[in-house]
């Protein structure tokens, strides 16, 4: 009885792109969105109606919006891979992945080496801060200025008093 070794050949191109990567992640992540979002509206309150006609938006549908968004990018990059194959039954089979590529595409897998878990945990917080930061800069600049300064807001100058200072919410002397 002898064995042949079949190479494994190319893969075909739709499959890097029906695959799990970044391009099925943001594909899903949108699909989650539209799905959270049409759940959320299904919500029908009193209160809810009154506050969505105030503020125009429902919180409950932005909230599982982001909700189905990030777990739709979460499977779309392959991360429920594992967890539904044990919950299968199937044996554990992270390990045997983690010997595959030593170049800089581990950064972008999921990994458990927890030096590449710590690097990747980093850069993430440098993303979430640069982004803070973006937003931050964004709001100050939609801030009503004249020459530099900002503007006085007219309401906050008609609670002050005579000496100047916000005396709101502060009891006063007995004179």
């Amino acid at each position: 009885m002898s064995a042949i070794a079949a190479s494994p050949g190319r893969r075909p191109a739709w499959r890097g792109l029906i695959g799990f990567n970044l391009f099925t992640g943001i594909l899903l992540a949108i699909v989650g969105w539209l799905i959270g979002d049409w759940i959320g509206n299904r919500f029908n309150q009193p209160s809810i109606a009154y506050f969505s006609a105030e503020a125009g938006q429902n919180d409950i549908s932005v909230l599982l919006g982001y909700l189905f968004g990030v777990v739709g990018f979460l499977v779309g990059l392959g991360f429920a891979n594992y967890p539904v194959r044990r919950m299968l039954g199937h044996p554990p089979t992270l390990a045997e992945h983690e010997s595959e590529g030593e170049g800089a595409g581990r950064y972008f897998r999921l990994c458990t080496d927890h030096k590449v878990v710590s690097i990747q945990y980093i850069v993430g917080i440098g993303v979430f801060f640069l982004i803070g930061g973006i937003n931050d800069r964004a709001a100050a600049a939609q801030c009503p200025r004249v020459r530099g300064q900002p503007v006085p807001d007219p309401r906050r100058d008609a609670r002050r008093d005579d000496d100047g200072d916000d005396d709101v919410g502060h009891s006063r002397p007995v004179r």
